[in-house]
């Protein structure tokens, strides 16, 4: 069940290997530091705050919660002691909510960033098409797109969401462009394995090809309010609406 809130995954590849990808070709666009660094301003959640937002307050009301349990149990509490617990109680919920529309936002980003097919930059014209990505709309029954174009050998994607005008341009630089990667799974390990002398046959038993880029800007699954990515779980209401519309099926 976790394994669906994970990017890259450990699956006897020859490093991590991206867990949607499936024995076809994809495209990456990876934003820039200073972008990510920018979204993170605006409310975007991170790893490391998740983490220490469930320890600041989700295990602190369960841990609430099971102090104030054992007293009823024991018969030895007060009226007071039962209030509590159900503040504790309702504490909880609100933090588990909370946390999971986080984990659920951070894992629709970072997929809405590969997209279905590859795109190149190179010196032919293409029209804005749309490109299929690996985050999913239930609310559409689609997998949330981006608009994706290229002119005079500039490739350009915006999102569908927030990019009404405002394009992610690919830098000009060549080892930012066009970088090729390819994503195997085999039946066990073959780093540091001769293939030639393995007493172990190793298969491969998977296999995908991306090409990446790396972007001027963050692409956005859903509509931002305020400009802020932390208006989706500012309500309980919000993050319900959010996790009933974005949640992660595989």
């Amino acid at each position: 069940a976790m394994k669906k809130y994970r990017v890259f995954v450990d699956n006897n590849g020859l490093d991590y290997n991206v867990q949607f990808f499936n024995n076809y070709h994809y495209t990456a666009f990876v934003p820039s530091n200073d972008a990510v660094k920018a979204a993170i301003a605006q409310g975007l959640p991170t790893w490391e705050e998740i983490s220490e937002d469930y320890t600041n307050n989700l295990e602190y009301h369960i841990n609430i919660k099971d102090s104030l349990y054992n007293l009823i149990s024991e018969g030895t509490y007060t009226e007071q002691d039962s209030l509590d617990y159900v503040a504790a109680d309702k504490a909880a919920s609100l933090d588990s909510l909370r946390l999971q529309a986080k984990i659920t936002y951070l894992t629709n980003f970072v997929r809405y960033h590969f997209a279905d097919n590859t795109v190149f930059v190179d010196n032919s014209n293409i029209a804005e098409e749309e490109m299929v990505t690996s985050s999913y709309d239930k609310e559409l029954g689609l997998f949330c797109k981006l608009l994706v174009s290229r002119n005079a050998g500039v490739l350009s994607v915006r999102d569908q969401q927030t990019g009404s005008t405002a394009f992610n341009i690919i830098y000009d630089n060549d080892t930012e462009k066009n970088v090729l990667a390819r994503d195997v799974e085999c039946s066990s390990s073959p780093v540091n394995t001769p293939m030639s002398t393995s007493s172990k046959k190793i298969t491969l038993d998977a296999s995908s090809a991306c090409v990446i880029h790396r972007i001027n800007g963050v692409l956005n699954h859903t509509a931002l309010v305020n400009g802020r990515h932390d208006s989706t779980w500012a309500t309980p209401e919000s993050a319900k609406r959010y996790l009933k519309r974005y949640a992660i099926l595989k």
